[in-house]
């Protein structure tokens, strides 16, 4: 039950804002799974990876992410495998973990936010001023 409330409350947050890796706390982590279920198609079979596939406006976001992958590949497999294949006990509000893990992975998230622009708002741009 806490699982599938988790991972509900993960793909609400997806489909209506887009994030950030920098600075925005753990909202980074849907546009991560999405673009990780593009760019390897094997962790569809994960619990998110296969939720994520089911929900319409994820489903546009990841051939977005296919179609940006296609011509330049991103290399993420470390924090893929890490967070497609996540502790079912973490909550949302683990945010000391969440934070570690997008430390230990900022590089791919960066290069990520340089692959596929569009999957990160306006705040960005705001911010970069």
């Amino acid at each position: 039950m806490h699982r599938s409330c988790m991972t509900i409350a993960l793909l609400g947050m997806f489909t209506s804002i887009p994030a950030s890796s920098a600075g925005d706390g753990d909202l980074w982590i849907l546009p991560a799974a999405v673009a990780c279920v593009a760019q390897y198609p094997d962790l569809s079979g994960t619990e998110l990876g296969s939720k994520l596939v089911k929900a319409p406006r994820a489903e546009q976001q990841i051939g977005a992410a296919r179609a940006a992958f296609a011509t330049r590949p991103w290399e993420a497999r470390a924090l893929c495998d890490e967070l497609m294949h996540l502790d079912p006990k973490l909550r949302p509000a683990d945010k000391a973990y969440f934070e570690k893990m997008r430390e230990r992975h900022i590089d791919a998230l960066g290069a990520l936010q340089e692959r596929i622009p569009g999957f990160w708002g306006p705040a960005d741009t705001a911010r970069s001023r």
